[in-house]
């Protein structure tokens, strides 16, 4: 029995230099992670419409393409009409929003009043029902009267004002230098490409290339599924409120579709203000928008969620649940956000790179991937008669 090939030095050397870089780059994106955000909120972008520009790109006329200027006015052209979408929204949009919002501001003191007045209910039926040696405990740990909560909501609020407004000019300037930087991405792709597949060697460039393509896909799928699940839930709260009479159902339905973007808790914190305005108008709208939030999100969690997102990355509604749990209780709120892709991308991988140490061609590795994302078997038939005995 003969050895394995052991890897020439030059593959040795390579995948040491290539160890090395990518180390490099994630201590700096660690150290650096509030100047790298947003570049990796642009790096997003980039990928969302780069179909876009080389579309518009293949369709411009040959000369241009020899004096090189065709990427840039497909760039140009797809910045063109993104701030026009844009401009439009503000134009036809925003002024509605802000009317509203305007509107609701203005009713603050009134909002004030009957947050204190709710506040005190509860904590009436809170000092009735709870034991006192609980009370003993929590009164140590929080106010426990309406002016102490309200103190110390206004405390948090200034807290949180105040460190936002302490931003360092580094962050500012990364935000401003985004679009320009991006412009530049997009013009060099195809060099960013050709450059990061001659780090390996041609006999490993149909694998990168197929690993490229599922992360692409799963990735892109679960974005476009996310922010599907949350326009909808946006539509159907806002319309629900519109139907029943709440004030405000534009502001309320696209804090309702922000917060859905939010595992978990942001459903519950988009509620909040619509509650508050409920009782406000009349307390008796406040059952109707807890019963048209409770409703919308289960619509949501057991028809929309599982079969928009849980289909975009081919896992099951129930793995998906079991997933956020866990991901929840070990990370917090990046976990909630990050387990699903993250987790349907090791999945695919991992059945790739299974295929391919069975000796199974790359072209066929990926087609057998794909296929298993229809619900079929790796192995065809005979997982499938396996799976039916």
């Amino acid at each position: 029995m003969t050895d394995p090939p052991m890897w020439p030095p030059r593959i040795w050397l390579r995948a040491g230099l290539f160890a090395a870089v990518l180390a490099a780059a994630l201590y700096i994106t660690v150290a650096a992670w509030p100047v790298v955000v947003p570049f990796i909120l642009g790096a997003i972008v980039g990928w969302i419409v780069l179909p876009a520009v080389n579309w518009i790109d293949r369709s411009l006329p040959p000369p241009l393409h020899r004096h090189g200027v065709a990427r840039l006015i497909a760039i140009l052209s797809v910045y063109a009409v993104v701030i026009g979408l844009v401009a439009a929204f503000f134009a036809f949009f925003v002024p509605r929003v802000v009317a509203e919002g305007v509107a609701l501001l203005s009713q603050g003191p009134g909002l004030f009043q009957s947050i204190q007045q709710s506040l005190a209910g509860l904590i009436q039926w809170y000092q009735e029902n709870v034991p006192a040696p609980i009370r003993d405990y929590i009164a140590r740990q929080v106010p426990s009267t309406p002016q102490g909560w309200l103190e110390l909501v206004q405390t948090s609020l200034v807290r949180a004002v105040t460190a936002r407004l302490n931003i360092q000019w580094a962050i500012v300037l990364a935000y401003i230098s985004v679009p320009f930087w991006l412009i530049y991405l997009l013009y060099d792709t195809g060099r960013l490409r050709r450059a990061w597949w001659s780090i390996f060697p041609e006999t490993w460039l149909p694998d990168v290339a197929n690993l490229g393509r599922i992360v692409n896909e799963v990735a892109g799928d679960y974005l476009r599924g996310q922010l599907l699940v949350a326009a909808s839930v946006g539509l159907l709260i806002g319309g629900a409120y519109y139907l029943v009479g709440v004030d405000f159902p534009i502001v309320l339905g696209i804090l309702a579709a922000v917060g859905d973007l939010i595992p978990t808790f942001g459903p519950i914190i988009a509620a909040v203000p619509a509650v508050v305005v409920a009782i406000f108008e009349r307390p008796i709208l406040a059952l109707w928008v807890v019963l048209i939030t409770i409703g919308v999100h289960e619509f949501e969690n057991v028809f929309i969620g599982p079969r928009v997102v849980g289909a975009s990355v081919r896992i099951r509604p129930a793995a998906i649940i079991i997933l956020l749990l866990v991901a929840g209780y070990l990370w917090g709120l990046l976990g909630l956000l990050l387990v699903v892709p993250i987790a349907a991308v090791l999945r695919d991988v991992f059945r790739y790179v299974f295929l391919r140490t069975h000796r199974v061609a790359p072209s066929e590795a990926l087609r057998r991937v794909h296929r298993s994302w229809r619900g079929e078997g790796l192995w065809g038939e005979r997982s499938q008669r396996w799976s039916q005995s």
